[in-house]
């Protein structure tokens, strides 16, 4: 472990308090219990909306992170984030203790109680993600890399921290209530304590903002990267009739390569180079990104959900507390693995720990053996529900042992009929293991390589990636629910794509050039060696013409 400065623990603890017991997520599934509950009509529309509202929500991500560079500082944009998560989380609670004590669902209350303070807290929540990272690595100037990667593990601990929370509310709730009752009191406790954290949150940073480092806005990077571009666009050679001897070391320079000036362009080396990195960096986070189109997390419990209802079955405190908060076992596995690795395992695999292209590679390992195993629960359960009774449905797909039975069985307990209901743990925890090796690392990947005008930039899309696989895997899971045995195979067979077009893309990074340091060492040496040698002359026949005098 490394002791951060004060700033940077600033930081943590302001992203501790922003995720406190996380409030959008949370009140998201919560929400979605009980409206199924009390009006199911509204359900779908509830969804639906939430949906659109996240979607806009994912889209700020890049926009703030660019915004906050340009126009606002890191440190004002986080600062508004608090009031939109403030105000938000006010009219949750609100919404929160008329439905615990007894509010119908109506559509005028989902929208203005539930909907509309989910859509606050997360702009709140893409304001502030979006530029943390980049604040605190303002507060650590001349950080070495194992610093920067400290920060990125306890930083994303301190995200998830909020869910751990959360989970253990509901489920001591759970153990000694009903289930209805444990939704409403945890989603009033949720809200009731974020409130606190956000009043100690907004008075502890206004009294604490001068120990921050608050860097000014900088440059466009986006404009800068169309300039570059429509140059190299219009340009398709040098604009010098002859080459400099300089250049004669690039045999074949790129169209990006003619912008530069000892090409004739009006850009510096530089600012071409951070313009190929920007586009290398960025496409390696694309050919990874294809991780969050296929995370089981949320189909392990959506499927089991959908099987417990369509077949009317029995089950018990567990199943239901795994299926209204699904990401558990995946926020523990998170919340265990990075302190463990820290405090005990970090210098001991030190020397052996892979690049970061490696880690990455691992991630995506790890996401396919969860995409395999629950495909192989779902030929289990085909088996085992085809067993039990017999399928009217699957004749019009001509698929009659993987799809899921419209019957009744009111009398089978789910727990030993079908299978144990517990090894969809097993995917959430290498999903749990994958997140960390492909999420903390694209980070670190992106601190490391990026130029640091467009790091902003990155990790908002990072964490526009990292957010749209929710919404994607409820889409993969719920609306194909019929014939879920095509689903996983789906994510299956893009998972095997998937990793060997990563390998090549990273395959092919490894190997980039950057020859331009090399031609730029190479053009001093020249000049410095012409120089001298001018100088040695100069010299030379300074101490000639001394001779020659004195010789007279």
């Amino acid at each position: 472990m490394f002791s951060f400065s004060n700033g940077v623990l600033i930081v943590i603890l302001w992203t501790i308090l922003i995720n406190q017991l996380t409030v959008y997520s949370c009140a998201g599934y919560l929400f979605n219990y009980i409206i199924k509950q009390e009006a199911p009509e509204n359900g779908f529309w509830f969804n639906t909306t939430l949906d659109l509202v996240q979607f806009i929500g994912f889209i700020l991500y890049p926009i703030t992170g660019l915004l906050a560079d340009i126009y606002w500082t890191r440190f004002n944009t986080m600062y508004a984030a608090m009031y939109f998560n403030v105000i938000g989380t006010a009219i949750l609670t609100i919404a929160s203790f008329l439905s615990y004590y007894g509010q119908t669902a109506t559509w005028p209350f989902v929208m203005a109680g539930m909907v509309l303070p989910l859509g606050m807290i997360q702009t709140g929540v893409a304001l502030f993600s979006s530029n943390a990272v980049q604040f605190a690595t303002d507060q650590m100037p001349g950080a070495s890399s194992n610093e920067l990667s400290s920060f990125v593990h306890w930083y994303f601990w301190a995200i998830f921290i909020g869910h751990g929370e959360a989970n253990l509310i509901f489920l001591f709730l759970y153990i000694f209530t009903s289930l209805d009752k444990a939704v409403r009191l945890t989603l009033l406790i949720v809200c009731v304590v974020q409130v606190f954290c956000w009043a100690i949150g907004v008075v502890g940073i206004t009294l604490l903002r001068h120990k921050l480092v608050n860097e000014p806005a900088g440059r466009n990077p986006l404009k800068h990267l169309a300039k570059v571009l429509r140059y190299s666009w219009h340009h398709k050679a040098s604009r010098f009739e002859f080459r400099s001897a300089f250049t004669y070391g690039v045999e074949s320079p790129t169209r990006l390569d003619f912008a530069k000036e000892r090409f004739g362009g009006p850009f510096t080396t530089e600012e071409v180079e951070d313009t190929k990195t920007f586009f290398r960096v960025l496409l390696v986070m694309l050919s990874v990104s294809g991780y969050f189109f296929i995370d089981a997390t949320v189909a392990t419990s959506s499927h089991m959900r959908e099987i417990k209802t369509a077949l009317n079955l029995k089950a018990d405190v567990a199943f239901d507390y795994f299926n209204v908060m699904p990401f558990t076992c995946t926020t523990f596995t998170i919340l265990i693995l990075i302190p463990l690795y820290h405090c005990c395992m970090r210098k001991h695999v030190k020397k052996y720990m892979p690049s970061l292209l490696k880690r990455m590679f691992f991630g995506l390992v790890f996401a396919l053996l969860s995409v395999i195993l629950l495909q192989v629960i779902e030929i289990v359960l085909s088996v085992e529900v085809h067993a039990l009774t017999s399928c009217d449905r699957c004749s019009l797909i001509n698929n009659d042992s993987i799809c899921l039975w419209n019957y009744s069985l009111h009398t089978q307990d789910f727990n030993f009929e079908l299978f144990p209901y517990q090894v969809i743990f097993i995917p959430q925890i290498f999903n749990g293991i994958a997140f960390l090796f492909v999420c903390l690392t694209a980070i670190e990947f992106i601190l490391a390589q990026a130029p640091r005008l467009m790091q902003g930039f990155l990790i908002g899309l990072w964490f526009f990636l990292t957010s749209f696989k929710i919404p994607v895997g409820m889409l993969l899971s719920v609306n194909v629910i019929d014939c879920q045995f095509y689903a996983v195979s789906f994510r299956v067979v893009a998972m095997i794509l998937l990793l060997p077009l990563y390998a090549l893309t990273a395959s092919r990074y490894k190997r980039r050039e950057r020859d331009e340091y090399a031609a730029i060492n190479e053009q001093n040496i020249i000049e410095e060696y012409v120089v001298k040698g001018l100088d040695r002359r100069d010299e030379y026949y300074k101490q000639l013409s001394d001779e020659y005098h004195i010789s007279n």
